[in-house]
């Protein structure tokens, strides 16, 4: 890159910064107000038939025309941007023409001494990407501007992440790792994992019928009890009243048959909980046994 390409390119930098510098502090006037009272106000002033306006930090104050000696009118702080930048330009030029043909090292000395100065930042990363033009591996401009080496190679820290992550996946690969669920395992684990997954559904299948199967037998014992309490009152009645004996032993023999009934549902209830019991129990050993084959080293 010659001396013209490097002050070019250094001056749509310093082009840049001040527009950006515009937008945040915008072109508002430094006006001067100074008053009958002896007394100075600083804002953009406005005069508008007997009044003036004078916008200041905060709000706007408005004052009798006759109560203002005078107005000086001051530079906008684009304008005041506008002059700094062009002397850090005339500064950057003057160091560019000191040196013809400056190689990364001058240029980065250059860019040091500005930092010195206080030039901006986007300034900075302009005149950095000046070092990178005549010396695209000067490393002091490199880590600057957030590039790091990987593999002989500058790249963006993002792009050496990537790499990074990308080179770990290949050796795993070559070692016979494979992803799964976001996880690097090799195939046995991964069929491992799968076989206990295969019986903890099995086991969670089983409480859950088991529950269902203890909710109904309760449910039966609960009707039993209800028939027991109702065959008690029936002997009762049975007791004390003679005349009604055929009609209460219809009914108490209705009652017992009821009994039965429920009894022999409650047994086959508990009789299939007692089933379901045991293959919960097959089911954890199996389990079990799954965990410690593949603990064993």
């Amino acid at each position: 890159m010659n001396r013209r390409d490097q002050i070019g390119r250094a001056a749509r930098a310093f082009g840049l910064s001040l527009l950006l510098a515009a937008g945040w502090y915008g072109a508002a006037w430094a006006d001067r107000v100074k008053l009958t009272s002896g007394g100075t106000l600083e804002g953009r002033a406005r005069i508008e038939n007997d009044i003036v306006r004078v916008e200041v930090d905060g709000g706007e104050m408005i004052l009798p025309r006759s109560q203002v000696v005078s107005i000086e009118r001051g530079k906008t702080r684009l304008e005041l941007l506008e002059e700094s930048r062009q002397r850090r330009q005339a500064w950057v030029r003057q160091r560019l023409e000191a040196e013809p043909g400056a190689d990364g090292k001058a240029l980065y000395r250059l860019t040091r001494d500005a930092r010195e100065r206080g030039f901006p930042d986007d300034e900075i990363e302009a005149l950095m990407e000046l070092v990178l033009g005549a010396d695209r591996n000067h490393g002091g401009a490199r880590h600057f501007l957030g590039y790091v080496r990987y593999d002989g190679e500058w790249v963006t820290r993002e792009e050496a992440a990537a790499l990074r992550e990308e080179d770990r996946a290949i050796a795993l690969r070559a070692r016979g790792y494979l992803q799964h669920r976001g996880e690097w395992m090799l195939a046995d684990e991964i069929d491992w994992h799968a076989f206990a997954e295969k019986w903890q559904r099995a086991i969670n299948r089983a409480e859950h019928e088991r529950d269902d199967a203890l909710s109904e037998r309760n449910s039966l014992k609960h009707q039993r009890d209800q028939a027991l309490a109702e065959a008690a009152a029936l002997q009762r009645r049975l007791a004390s009243s003679e005349g009604d004996i055929r009609s209460l032993e219809s009914d108490l023999r209705a009652a017992e048959q009821e009994i039965a009934s429920v009894q022999a549902d409650l047994d086959r209830a508990e009789h299939e909980v007692s089933c379901l019991e045991s293959d919960l129990g097959n089911c954890r050993s199996r389990l079990g046994a799954c965990r410690r084959e593949s603990c064993d080293p």
